[in-house]
């Protein structure tokens, strides 16, 4: 894949190549002018700009010394500054010597700004406050734009220049009393003389470099020798203070104006040869946002450090002074140079800020702040529809990634742009954002003679591609951020007419390719991904709506009917009590439009946060409509404790009669939710959270008020006197019970409303099982009276064993086992897997346990003769029970009761239970094991579903009663069309494809024949019979199946025994000696 080249070295907008030297001296003789004879117009504007921006006031001030223009040090190469006096300006070189005059003395009061007004000062603290009223009103009488709205903002940008510089360097003294103690080696005298240099390199290791998170030795990339900060000691009582100064020193040349730190890192020694190919720094401490480099008293020649950074250059050549320092930005690229002579001996530390501090910025004047200003006041005066765009995107020039790309982390010029533009739109009614976007393209592949694509290999997808016609393009904005840090989730997506800059991904390489092959009907086709491209977006508060609406779909960038995540980050922002009102009209606006598509693809609201944080958005501001709208139509998407939330909200200490106010404005969405078709326990569930029992309230909290508890219990009865239960469950058989708190005779509310219910769920066994467990809870904890307990269970028990079809239960563990041993099919779409997962998830809601069983034999004793009616309506629908369950579920339960039996002293010799026993073991082993099968020498088999010509051979071959093997020369997609025919029969075969012919060949080998499958499988059937029954005790098998044991005898030998948690081991007592008296009758 072809290699990242920053966008800003491809704009191609208005410019051409830039075409640079290696360094460039004037001399003194010469004038700017032939300076700048030779730079590209991108260079010679920035030239102009910047002198427009040098207006003299009546006194003006000179720049500090030394600080060089980084414009000007491009025009007139490494190795000088470019100094603005009074009036004139001057070339020096780093010494700070005289290097010829720059330009003739101007008068800066002659100039003007974009605004038509004469520029002001610029304050030393700061930027002034932009004076809405005074200094725009003039502007926003002109008719037009000069140009039109994206190139005068472009240009007004682009005037914004920042006071700091991507790098710097400078002669720096040392200290006098310097001195450098290396373990092993001792003091190292300055200046470095060749001897110790020789030692050093004995104590120091070869530097490797980073290449993404892996790091590599080798010298033909970089070649330099390296020491770690714990290796050496630096002596000298004036050292303390040489870096901190050395730092401040960065940062005022870099533009920064808060506290830097720099943290020693390494101590390099480059010998004659060493050098450092070009790269960049990767963050090493948090907050690290560029290098100082102190480079040591050393002579050498050579070894100039090249850094380049958005078509500047400038080149730090250590080997002029005795000490000096240099710094730059992390992204800015740089190199060593091979030295020729001596040893470069430098120190590095990286540059961090605290990112706790606000961002670091460089003063802003009136002068820059007024263009932008205007520019997006005459945008903002149009009308929404006569704007060029509804919004727009202005690349930066430093690169960013998801991880560092903050307002407080911008660099040099980004800052001051950003920081600009955010100044110049305070009290404006738009939202800017921080953006990173990816461009996409899709197209067809040109047949390239040089080998783009190769149409006799094709399972190569080496190399590039060149795209020749551009199907289908986007560009997605992958992660944006407002200047406050909150993340906006989600993906947008923007027309390229909306970007300021409308060539920034032209001359880019991919960062990304996804390449398919020619299939005969369609040629080869590539798309695209091209990540670079962070920004910022300037959005007006009457366009927020529209911009988080942007979506793609195949006709391009199309508006989104719900963007969930935008909307969730704009109720988030609308929860707060100091929410802009255009914050909540966008919100309100974007859910009024989504609610029916939700409605109508319930699938689309994935994220369950949404739903509750508009909710209270819309409560706390006073938008009732629109909370009515989503309670009545989207209740099933509020969790439970939006419901505690929202009793927060209602009932406060100000009183029952404002509660009772704030309670009508949400009874009719509330009441309209508790009467939807949303399930049974997810209604009580959230009128438990909203009305919780007075047992369940917290400490010192407020007692529900009386119309709220009356609410409740009209509901409650609704809840089951309307359609009542259409799929019962266990949560449904659990909220049954509890609703019956809440009212004064809970018995009595059983008897009339829940019986019934109980009596006509006889498909939904485990809601059955449910109820009778809570209740025998409730009872035991005195929630309940005993008396009355036990005689409604004893009803309701005999209902469900009169009426239960136990042929209907399903063990859960079975059904979650096949769950996740099945894979999706390659032809099943979206639509049949999910309705597959609909019926899974019903299955398992109505699905039992062994468990379950034991505890309701256990259940049973305690209601008299019950038991014995159990075992008899069991034995006469045991030919019907299902297999699997015979075996997973039924036999575990028959084991457990042994233990139950010898507990309550209950022989095993008594008829009934040997009945029960050998009913259902004998069963499984007809059902579930069955006959052992008989072998043969046939290797035929059934072949695959399909009649294409491919899949008759292949038939063919599986129904040969003695071929094995098959070889298939073919393409990839028939290669496929086999797997999926092959995988879909079920072919006890493997097929794996031979990469060493052209087309390549699938072989097709049969692994077993049909018989010898069968019996394998009877085999493993039988070891895990006999491992169930190892589990029982044999004399108690014996017992209770009398002649029939020999049939058990026959599964082989019985596995060794080991300790379950059914079979308890020596020494304890069985599990049923301490049951508790409460029995959870559905435990998983």
């Amino acid at each position: 894949m072809p290699s990242k080249t920053s966008f800003t070295k491809h704009l191609r907008f208005h410019k051409k190549k830039k075409q640079e030297t290696d360094e460039f001296k004037p001399t003194p003789a010469q004038e700017p002018a032939k300076s700048t004879a030779n730079k590209t117009p991108d260079i010679l504007e920035r030239y102009a700009s910047r002198r427009m921006n040098l207006r003299r006031s009546p006194s003006p001030e000179p720049v500090d010394e030394g600080q060089s223009d980084p414009v000007y040090a491009n025009v007139l190469g490494a190795g000088h500054h470019y100094v603005m006096g009074a009036g004139r300006h001057y070339v020096t070189d780093l010494d700070g010597g005289f290097g010829g005059w720059a330009g003739a003395e101007y008068n800066e009061g002659n100039g003007h700004d974009d605004s038509g007004g004469s520029s002001g000062s610029t304050s030393a603290s700061g930027p002034d406050r932009v004076d809405d009223n005074s200094s725009v009103a003039s502007d926003l009488n002109t008719l037009d734009f000069k140009k039109n709205f994206h190139d005068d903002l472009l240009k007004a940008i682009q005037n914004i220049n920042s006071t700091g510089k991507f790098a710097f360097c400078t002669k720096y003294r040392a200290p006098s009393d310097l001195s450098i103690s290396i373990d092993g080696v001792g003091n190292i005298a300055t200046p470095l003389a060749e001897s110790q240099a020789r030692q050093i390199i004995t104590k120091a290791r070869q530097a490797p470099y980073g290449k993404g998170t892996e790091t590599f030795v080798d010298t033909s990339v970089r070649n330099t020798w390296e020491l770690d900060p714990s290796q050496f000691t630096i002596i000298s009582a004036m050292w303390r203070n040489y870096p901190p100064n050395a730092c401040a020193k960065a940062a005022e040349q870099m533009g920064i104006n808060k506290p830097v730190r720099a943290k020693l890192y390494k101590m390099l020694l480059y010998d004659e040869g060493a050098m450092f190919k070009p790269h960049t720094d990767t963050e090493k401490i948090p907050g690290m946002f560029g290098t100082l480099v102190i480079s040591l008293p050393s002579k050498h020649t050579g070894g100039e450090v090249v850094m380049k950074h958005c078509g500047e250059k400038m080149i730090y050549k250590s080997s002029d002074y005795h000490t000096s320092i240099a710094a730059w930005y992390s992204d800015v690229s740089h190199e060593v140079l091979p030295v020729t002579s001596g040893y470069r001996w430098v120190l590095t530390y990286n540059l961090a800020i605290d990112k706790s501090l606000p961002a670091p910025s460089a003063p802003l004047g009136r002068s820059e702040l007024r263009p932008p200003r205007h520019c997006i006041r005459r945008w903002l005066a149009q009308d929404k529809k006569s704007r060029q765009s509804p919004y727009t995107y202005h690349m930066l020039e430093y690169e960013y990634t998801e991880a560092n790309i903050s307002y407080k982390t911008l660099k040099a010029q980004d800052l001051a742009r950003v920081t600009a533009l955010r100044e110049a739109c305070n009290g404006l009614p738009v939202t800017i954002f921080l953006a990173l976007v990816e461009k996409m393209e899709r197209g067809s592949v040109m047949a390239n003679p040089l080998g783009w694509y190769n149409e006799s290999d094709e399972e190569s997808d080496e190399g590039g591609h060149c795209i020749e016609d551009v199907l289908e393009s986007s560009l997605a904005v992958k992660f944006l951020q407002d200047l406050n840090g909150q993340v906006v989730p989600g993906k947008m997506f923007i027309k390229e007419d909306h970007l300021l800059q409308p060539f920034t991904f032209d001359s880019l390489d991919p960062d990304k390719e996804d390449y398919e092959r020619h299939t005969g009907n369609a040629g080869a086709q590539a798309t695209h991904w091209y990540f670079l491209g962070q920004g910022v977006v300037i959005v007006p508060h009457d366009s927020i709506g529209g911009f988080f609406r942007q979506s793609q779909s195949e006709y391009g960038c199309q508006p989104e009917e719900f963007p969930q995540t935008q909307i969730n980050y704009l109720a988030q922002l609308c929860c707060k009590p100091d929410a802009q009102d255009y914050l909540i009209t966008t919100m309100v606006n974007l859910v009024k439009r989504a609610v029916p598509h939700i409605e109508k693809q319930r699938h689309i609201l994935t994220d369950t946060s949404v739903m509750p944080n508009v909710l209270k958005a819309s409560l706390q501001h006073g938008k009732y409509v629109l909370a009515e709208t989503i309670l009545s139509k989207l209740s099933g998407y509020l969790p439970y404790e939006w419901y505690s939330w929202l009793r927060e909200w209602l009932i406060r200490d100000d009183g029952e009669a404002r509660a009772l106010k704030r309670f009508d404005k949400v009874k009719r969405g509330l009441s309209i939710a508790m009467s939807s078709d949303d399930k049974l326990d997810h209604k009580f569930d959230a009128t438990a959270h909203l009305v919780p029992l007075p047992k369940d309230l917290p400490p010192n909290a407020i007692p529900t008020p009386k119309f709220i508890k009356d609410w409740a219990q009209q509901n409650i009865r609704k809840f089951l006197d309307g359609h009542g239960l259409k799929e019962a469950t266990t949560q449904d058989g659990l909220s049954l019970v509890n609703m019956s708190l809440y009212f004064e005779d809970p018995i009595l509310f059983m008897k009339e409303s829940v019986v019934p219910i109980f009596e006509k769920q006889t498909a939904a066994p485990s809601f059955r099982f449910k109820i009778l467990s809570r209740l025998m809870v409730l009872m035991a904890d005195g929630t309940l009276p005993s008396t009355e307990v036990v005689a409604l269970s004893q009803t309701m028990a005999r209902m469900l064993i009169a009426s239960q079809d136990f042929t209907l239960l399903r063990d859960a563990k079975v059904i979650g086992a096949q769950e996740k041993k099945r894979k999706a099919e390659p032809w099943m779409d979206d639509d049949r897997d999910l309705s597959r997962i609909r019926q899974v998830r019903s299955q398992l809601r109505n699905a039992i346990t062994w468990e379950t069983l034991r505890n309701f034999f256990l259940f049973l004793h305690k209601l008299g003769d019950l038991r014995d009616q159990f075992m008899t309506k069991v034995n006469k629908q045991a030919h019907k029970l299902p297999a699997v369950e015979l075996f997973s579920m039924w036999i575990p339960f028959l084991q457990s009761s042994v233990e139950i039996l010898e507990v309550e002293k209950t022989p095993l010799t008594t008829p009934s239970y040997q009945k029960f026993f050998s009913t259902l073991i004998l069963t499984m082993l007809k059902g579930y094991l069955g006959s052992e099968p008989q072998g043969s020498v046939n290797w035929s088999m059934v072949g695959v579903d399909c009649w294409c010509e491919d899949c008759e051979r292949l038939n063919a071959f599986l129904a040969h009663p003695t071929r094995i093997s098959a070889r298939y020369p073919m393409s990839k997609q028939r290669r496929f069309h086999f797997h999926q025919e092959i995988q879909a029969a079920h072919v006890a075969c493997t097929h794996v494809t031979e990469r060493n012919t052209n087309p390549n060949t699938m072989v097709v080998t049969k692994t077993g024949r049909p018989e010898e499958v069968k019996l394998q499988d009877w085999r493993k059937r039988r070891d895990q019979c006999a491992a169930k029954f190892a589990k029982f005790e044999a004399e108690d098998l014996k017992t209770l199946l009398g002649s029939d044991y020999a049939k058990i005898e026959r599964l082989g030998p019985r596995p060794a025994q080991t300790t379950t948690s059914q079979s308890p081991a020596a020494g304890e007592k069985r599990a049923a000696d301490n049951a508790p008296e409460v029995i959870d009758l559905t435990s998983e």
